[in-house]
């Protein structure tokens, strides 16, 4: 079979090995993978009782995730040491394989992506950027959604705190020996948190499997509709006086936006040893937007337009070396963007193309050698306010990586893996007089251990992340010529951001189980202006625990506490504004099962903890959620 990989002993094969596709962009055994790769599952998740992706992903090692508003639409993901105003440029996301992330500043929309279509999220700890390219320069998170499957219904109904409302439908079949399908929807309304920040969810998901000799066609459509208005930022002191209010400013400010997403895919094995998998995605996303910042009210509406095509192919071959395999990926990403905006008056037409190849091979007893490179390049054609013109660049990376298992239950594994990202381009177009943005890019060089049996396993892992021209926003430095707003994009002077990450697993027996990870983050300017200063918005300590308590057939309990460090304000690369405060919040979720029913509650920030996950050097603060409840109710057909 084309996609299959060998483990080399059968105590491996038991105890290290776990299939995944996000390292190879295929399945691909962990044993073979030079890298740190985390796996929730869909019983992690309904474990956990979290309602959407951004409460699945804000207590995992290594994350550091802020959200605006507690709505998980406006979240930011950072991983190896990254402030939350460039986090969103630094990790990529992608869902089976589709990119999520924008051209523009704007975060991924996690809440796209319905938490009862989830099969399991991988995380790849670390760079990615020969596998992936763009932005997977902090690591990749891939959300992989179900499969269609035999005949089954299901409804879920939802209340919770701030008048929230939901409904969720699902129904899959398959309906002959060739075709299955899958369709669901799901409907939200709250009143969020923050007082101005109304809600009103939409998204319905449908997919159709066809059956080939030696693989799958699919199609899938996506519509996404979602209404929200905007609170805006407060100060320090009007966080005091009504944490949940809306500053009058902001009273008028919401953002509207339609997503449809196409996407045609083949996965089919070809001769003996290759395997052809293909995807052609089409996403069209309209905004209608309303939106003012610090010192800057917007009283008009605009609008924003986004249309991208995007082509992923790729060859994988699989050749028997001994009693282990070869395994080659060749592939490329090929993506056209037209993008116009009305509130940043910028129009662009952008081009990217990516060609890329990685080599796992198999060497002396128990090693496995990876090598890759990707040649990426960019063509903007912008029309702005500030710039206009053409803007292109292009960048060649490379990744070398060795995994060696020296004993049974061990796994020992380095790699060095180059990375880059482009300019946004709300960042080219927003520089000071004269300046260009150069494309950042960098190294990451990863040490790291991993010990498992089946009822625990602990893993170290070493990092450093060294960026050339890494892009971020300085509000010190000049504006564009005849710009009103104070700060332009830049280049940073080199910086280092080094780490250290420790988790593990506990089953100690098959009612409890305990998770633990520890991520400490030192990012700090190398040389220039800031030299030795750290890097503003980046937390030095996480630390995560959760417990999975299984009573009995029926009822199953779970607490998770996440524990976040100091660090500076957004923006604040000087030091001197002083460091948010760090903060622990606890959550916990009660289920029930019976037969066709489940019933569970999951309780936010249980001991009502007054924090603030967001703020910048511009003394912008938004609060984050008290205690908040969320009720489900789901019956399986």
């Amino acid at each position: 079979m084309a996609a299959s990989i060998s483990i080399p002993t059968q105590s491996l094969a038991e105890e290290l090995s776990t299939v995944v596709v996000s390292a190879a962009r295929t399945e691909q055994s962990t044993v073979t993978i030079p890298a740190a790769i985390n796996i929730i599952t869909e019983d992690d998740i309904k474990a956990s009782g979290a309602s959407n992706v951004t409460e699945v992903l804000r207590n995992q090692g290594g994350i550091y995730l802020t959200d605006l508003f507690g709505t998980g639409t406006h979240a930011s993901i950072a991983m190896r040491g990254f402030s939350s105003d460039v986090a969103a440029s630094n990790t990529l996301v992608v869902v089976d394989g589709r990119r999520l992330n924008n051209i523009d500043l704007s975060t991924p929309d996690l809440n796209s992506i319905a938490i009862k279509d989830i099969e399991r999220i991988e995380i790849i700890q670390g760079s990615a950027g020969t596998l992936y390219g763009d932005q997977a320069v902090g690591g990749v998170i891939n959300i992989i959604t179900k499969q269609p499957a035999a005949a089954r219904k299901e409804v879920e109904l939802s209340v919770g705190s701030y008048n929230r409302q939901r409904i969720t439908a699902k129904v899959e079949d398959k309906v002959s020996d060739k075709v299955s399908y899958r369709l669901s929807g799901d409907y939200l309304e709250t009143d969020n948190y923050r007082d101005n920040n109304q809600q009103e969810n939409f998204d319905v998901f449908g997919r159709v499997n066809y059956e080939l000799d030696g693989g799958v066609l699919f199609v899938e459509a996506q519509r996404v509709k979602e209404d929200m208005e905007l609170p805006g930022p407060l100060s320090l002191v009007e966080v005091e006086q009504n944490r949940r209010q809306s500053a009058i400013d902001y009273l008028a400010d919401y953002s509207d936006s339609e997503t449809e997403v196409m996407r045609l895919g083949v996965r089919h094995s070809m001769l003996d040893n290759w395997l052809l998998e293909a995807e052609l995605t089409s996403r069209d996303q309209e905004i209608d937007v309303q939106q003012s910042f610090t010192g800057w009210v917007v009283n008009t509406p605009s609008t924003l337009d986004y249309e991208q095509l995007e082509l992923t192919p790729r060859l994988i071959g699989v050749f028997p070396m001994g009693n282990q395999d070869m395994t080659i990926t060749v592939g490329a990403d090929l993506m056209n963007t037209d993008y116009s905006s009305e509130l940043t008056a910028i129009i662009d037409e952008q081009v990217m193309r990516s060609y890329y190849a990685q080599l796992v091979v198999p060497f002396m007893e128990q090693w496995h050698l990876t090598m890759g490179s990707r040649h990426a390049s960019v063509e903007n054609d912008v029309v702005s306010l500030y710039k206009t013109g053409d803007v292109d660049d292009s960048v060649t990376v490379n990744e070398f990586g060795l995994s060696y298992v020296p004993v049974d239950n061990i796994r020992v594994f380095a790699r060095l893996d180059e990375n880059f990202r482009f300019a946004k381009v709300d960042e080219l177009t927003y520089t000071s007089p004269g300046a260009e943005l150069d494309t950042q890019t960098g190294q990451s060089k990863e040490l790291g251990v991993e010990y498992k049996q089946s009822n625990h396993s602990l893993r170290a892992v070493l990092f450093r992340l060294e960026l050339k021209d890494e892009i971020a926003f300085d509000p010190t430095a000049t504006q564009p010529t005849g710009a009103f707003y104070p700060g332009a994009n830049v280049n940073f002077d080199p910086t280092t951001h080094d780490g250290f990450i420790l988790d593990g697993h506990y089953q100690f027996n098959q009612t409890l189980g305990l998770n633990a990870s520890f991520t400490y983050n030192d990012a700090v300017f190398d040389s220039g202006v800031f030299e030795g200063n750290s890097i503003s918005g980046v937390p030095d300590t996480l630390l995560m625990v959760s417990m999975n308590y299984q009573h009995n057939d029926n009822w199953r309990y779970y607490l998770e506490a996440a524990y976040t460090g100091e660090r500076y304000l957004s923006g604040d690369n000087d030091n001197l504004l002083g460091k948010q405060d760090s903060y622990t919040v606890l959550n916990a979720n009660i289920s029930y099962e019976l037969k066709a029913w489940r019933l569970s509650a999951r309780v936010n920030n249980l001991t009502d903890k007054e924090y603030i996950e967001s703020a910048n050097s511009w003394l912008a603060y938004y609060p984050s959620p008290e205690r908040n409840i969320w009720l489900t109710a789901a019956y399986r057909f």
